[in-house]
Parts: C-alpha cells; sequence; structure tokens
C-alpha cells in the first residue's frame, strides 16, 4: 500500500537539519501563562526523575521542502521550545538547545506574513552592537509581538526561580533538547495544505473558526500573503481599522496613497469575487457555525 504520511519520533536535536515556516494560514503565537508553566512543570519533574526519562510532549505535522519545513500544525509548543532556547542563551547555560535558534546564521522560525515577528526574534539573538530597541510603545504598536514578549519573561522567571545550578543548567538545556520527543509527520506531495489545515483544525482547538474559513479562502488565492495580511487588519475589531493597516503593512508610505483611486468600480474583480464565493459555497455548507 501507497504510504500517505511519513512518521517517525524526532527530537530537536534531529530536526537540527531544517528550518521552519509558519504559513499564513496560522494563528499568531497565543499561548499563556498557564499553558507555558505546564510545559515546563513536565520538563523539569521529567528531568529530575531521571535523566535518561523520554518526555513525549506533542505531534508536529510539516511538509518538506528540502531543508525547509512548513508547520502545518504544532507551531504553538515548537515557538515555545524556540524561547526556551533562547532564554537558555540568556542565561549562558551552555546547553546544546542553544544551537536550535539558528541554522547557518539564519532564524530558525520564519513567519510568512508577520514580519515583525521575524525582526523582533533576529534581534533578539544579534550581537551587534546596534540592535534596535524594542520598547512598549514599539511593542503595543505589533500586538503579535506581545505574546512572545510575555512568553520570554515568563520562561526566564520560572527557569530563574528553579535556581539550578550551572551543571544542572546545562544538564535542563540539554534534557529538553535530546529527551523531549516529538512525533513528526511528514504530508506526501502534492497535498492540499490549507484543507489539511482546515480539517484538522476543524473542532476549534486554539483555533477561532474565522481562521478555518480564512484557510479555506486563502486556497483561491494566489498572493495568500497580501490578502492574508488584509484579512487581519478587518479582522481586528479591537482597534481602529487604519490602526491595523499600519501595522499589517508597515512599509507602506502612508504619504503618497490616493484614496480617490480605492473607490473605482473594476467589474473583472467584482467578477473574480462572485467566482470564488461561488466555488467556496460548498465549504461554507460544511461549516456548522454558518
Amino acid at each position: 500500500m501507497k504510504k500517505i504520511f511519513d512518521t517517525a519520533i524526532v527530537n530537536l536535536e534531529s530536526l537540527n537539519t531544517y528550518n521552519f515556516a509558519i504559513p499564513t494560514y496560522q494563528r499568531p503565537y497565543v499561548w499563556g501563562d498557564e499553558q507555558i508553566k505546564k510545559l515546563l512543570d513536565d520538563f523539569y519533574l521529567s528531568f529530575k526523575s531521571s535523566i535518561d526519562t523520554e518526555y513525549y510532549v506533542s505531534t508536529i505535522l510539516i511538509k518538506e521542502k528540502g531543508e525547509l519545513a512548513e508547520l502545518i500544525d504544532g507551531q504553538q509548543r515548537f515557538t515555545t521550545l524556540w524561547i526556551i532556547a533562547f532564554v537558555m542563551s540568556t542565561l549562558n547555560s551552555q546547553s546544546d538547545i542553544e544551537t536550535f535558534l539558528k541554522k547557518d546564521d539564519k532564524l530558525r522560525l520564519g513567519f510568512e506574513i508577520r514580519k515583525e515577528v521575524s525582526d523582533y526574534l533576529e534581534n533578539l539573538i544579534d550581537n551587534k552592537n546596534n540592535k534596535k530597541k524594542y520598547d512598549e510603545n514599539i511593542i503595543s504598536e505589533y500586538p503579535y509581538l506581545k505574546n512572545v514578549t510575555r512568553a520570554i519573561a515568563f520562561v526566564k522567571a520560572y527557569i530563574e526561580q528553579l535556581k539550578l545550578t550551572s551543571g544542572d543548567l546545562k544538564g535542563f538545556g540539554n534534557f529538553i533538547y535530546r529527551n523531549v520527543k516529538l512525533i513528526k509527520n511528514t504530508t506526501p506531495e502534492n497535498t492540499d495544505l490549507n484543507k489539511l489545515f482546515s480539517t484538522i483544525n476543524s473542532a476549534g482547538i486554539q483555533l477561532e473558526q474565522t481562521d478555518i474559513v480564512k484557510a479555506n479562502l486563502l486556497k483561491f488565492i494566489d498572493n495568500k500573503t497580501v490578502y492574508s495580511k488584509i484579512w487581519e487588519a478587518c479582522e481586528n475589531m479591537n482597534n481602529f481599522f487604519e490602526r491595523n493597516v499600519r501595522v499589517s503593512f508597515p512599509e507602506t508610505d502612508k504619504n503618497n496613497i490616493d484614496l480617490t483611486n480605492m473607490i473605482s468600480f473594476d467589474r473583472y474583480a467584482l467578477e473574480q469575487v462572485h467566482l470564488v464565493r461561488s466555488n467556496y459555497s460548498s465549504t461554507l455548507s460544511r461549516i456548522s457555525f454558518l
């Protein structure tokens, strides 16, 4: 029989040959203190029970493109593991988990539509003297950074309160690097990743129903990055639309935008909208909340 998915038990050490990309249809990092604490508690209890203990944390679902892996599912835990690696580096743990921060001088995690997050993480591990300063005002402009910065502070406080010796700190980092196991499921070629994403998340775990609709809509569009940013600018109802646009498109020269050009009628564009809506109607009918 033809194998559909390739499955393997991996750890961060065995994933060191990959760079990972967070695709456009994924949510931002949303984990809070409770989820992070449970993960760290489990890691530490396993580490203290035996340095040879294996702890199985989760599954990840990826699409491989050579040494680039598109992370279809599991990004919340995976991003948390990167944050733990970063905190270990700030504490000078000298553990091997610190090697997971970058691959070939490139950030291990890339975000297709959230350049501000990638820039922030890159800046964190930049050893140059001209590092960008991120104060509260800057972070407040980019809501997707808030949970990341909060997670970093929480992980650091958690590890510091353990009061580990330098040897135990290094051992704890190496334990997470080698003994924390993940189940890696790799999709076959020609898989519809948007459809797969919406299917595995149809229960709404960690996802809003709008994220599932978004994933299904994006599969009809070629320029997914731009339209995903437009979606998010419209989706956030806790802020003014104009401010959302400035966050989503920070490189746009706002002074040279002619707003009168945005109200012209485009019959071709309207026909394309009707075509997408027609093709998508069957999908919408299967989503219970609609």
